[in-house]
């Protein structure tokens, strides 16, 4: 049997190192919280009583996870020769006119014609079936906010 003082050092030091854990949790997840968070990602659709669309659209969603609210300015499509396909300012294409103050729990749409999307690819050179494209939004302090690479399939459009 352990003699009653190594059994107090160990509880002690267990004890210890369990709060130092737990003040290392609250401090990420403080730092995290008042960290701007945008969560987007995209989707195919098919317009309903959209005014001006003609055809499928991709859709780029917008949600704000966070506590802190994010002006979002722009949005837009990153190709993969690194140049950018984005909006023109002012158009109804959304849910919302950027800029926009997107606050805490919100979430916004915004979504352009596929055709559209095609004819900039071709126009750009790309001639591959598949093409991998990131949807992002731009927050007034110039962060960028990226989906997941998306498949565009330009069969239909070569």
């Amino acid at each position: 049997m352990l003699p009653l003082n190594s059994i107090y050092t160990i509880v002690g030091i267990v004890g210890g190192t369990v709060a130092a854990t737990i003040s290392v949790i609250k401090l990420f997840d403080s730092r995290r919280e008042k960290k701007r968070r945008v969560k987007v990602t995209t989707s195919y659709g098919i317009p309903i009583n959209m005014v001006g669309v003609r055809g499928d659209v991709v859709l780029v969603k917008a949600a704000n996870p966070g506590s802190q609210p994010v002006t979002l300015t722009s949005w837009g499509f990153l190709l993969p020769n690194g140049s950018t396909l984005v909006t023109v300012m002012n158009v109804v294409d959304g849910t919302v006119r950027l800029p926009y103050r997107l606050g805490p729990g919100d979430n916004c749409m915004h979504w352009m014609e596929r055709s559209e999307i095609a004819k900039v690819l071709l126009r750009d050179g790309f001639r591959q079936q598949r093409v991998e494209l990131v949807a992002f939004y731009s927050d007034a302090l110039d962060i960028k906010y990226k989906s997941k690479a998306m498949r565009f399939d330009l069969t239909k459009y070569l």
